[in-house]
């Protein structure tokens, strides 16, 4: 069926407000091109592969998440190559939407191949391993222990074995040193603690590799890092009971509107915690405040139709 004209210039000004320096007017664009859809897809990945700046093609690529059409998948899977951070970071968030459906497995060898790759940035490795955080412990487990070992905690202290072997431990020296640490080793600490917690069996245990992270998030959040939100918010969507309040002291502070959604699973995934549904509830509406995100935004829209009262 050919294209509208009407279509052809729907989607002409939403490419034209998609490269705005307006981030509400990004946002906006985003939203109504995953609205679109396939039809948008060849102009979005031209956009990707462009000199634009790195802002415009990761809006580029978010405009990708929600879509079916294979052609998404490999706009992202060639993205992930690209020498800025930010864009090869968006496109695993597209190509993690494929894991379930690649029936080719060509999502998971491209996130495998970019966890092993020693010559791409810890920031980006460690995102490919959460990426394929759902797929079988048989499978992660060996990725998750190879890049833990390579990358370790770096540059810390001489006392790194102490550190990696103690949450209390690692917890002060969060507190003395983490004032003068790149925010590199601090996204290092929150992949380490996270696996630690993941591996351990004691919950005594579990819960102070818990808190250790939720501290190291607070630290990255004072400095308006955005760098690990993907864990910040992998781990309030997934939690069965409350965290430790630095986790939502975290995301308020720099969650955007894809927190919105997490939020909204725990908090239905609450109902009996009341105090803890209401600090993700007031969260929630923290964000949408701080990102002037209005009752029009899809994620808003969505959120307010799936769980009734979360954002009343």
């Amino acid at each position: 069926m050919p294209i509208r004209s009407s279509s052809v210039s729907e989607i002409d000004q939403l490419i034209t407000d998609l490269q705005q320096e307006s981030k509400i007017r990004r946002d906006a664009a985003v939203a109504r091109l995953r609205i679109v859809g396939s039809r948008s897809i060849p102009r979005l990945t031209a956009i990707i592969q462009s000199d634009n700046t790195a802002t415009v093609r990761v809006a580029a690529l978010s405009a990708l998440e929600t879509s079916n059409d294979s052609r998404a998948r490999d706009s992202a899977m060639a993205a992930l190559s690209d020498k800025h951070e930010p864009v090869a970071l968006a496109a695993i968030i597209v190509m993690k939407s494929w894991l379930s459906t690649d029936a080719d497995a060509m999502t998971v060898d491209a996130l495998v191949t970019l966890v092993l790759d020693p010559n791409r940035s810890q920031t980006v490795r460690q995102a490919a391993l959460q990426a394929l955080a759902d797929l079988p412990e048989s499978l992660v487990q060996p990725l998750r222990q190879q890049l833990t070992q390579e990358l370790g905690i770096k540059n810390v202290t001489a006392e790194t074995t102490e550190i990696t072997n103690n949450p209390a431990r690692a917890l002060e020296w969060l507190n003395t040193e983490g004032a003068n640490t790149t925010l590199s080793e601090i996204h290092q600490l929150i992949t380490y603690a996270r696996a630690k917690e993941h591996a351990c069996e004691s919950s005594a245990e579990q819960a102070a590799w818990c808190y250790l992270r939720g501290a190291a998030h607070v630290l990255l959040a004072k400095r308006n890092s955005r760098v690990a939100l993907y864990d910040l918010r992998e781990s309030i969507e997934k939690t069965s009971k409350p965290l430790p309040l630095d986790y939502l002291l975290a995301i308020r502070s720099i969650g955007d509107a894809t927190c919105l959604e997490p939020l909204g699973r725990a908090w239905a995934g609450a109902s009996a915690e009341p105090w803890w549904c209401q600090q993700l509830a007031d969260a929630a509406k923290n964000i949408i405040s701080r990102e002037k995100l209005t009752g029009r935004h899809a994620v808003v829209k969505r959120a307010r139709a799936r769980w009734a009262g979360f954002l009343s």
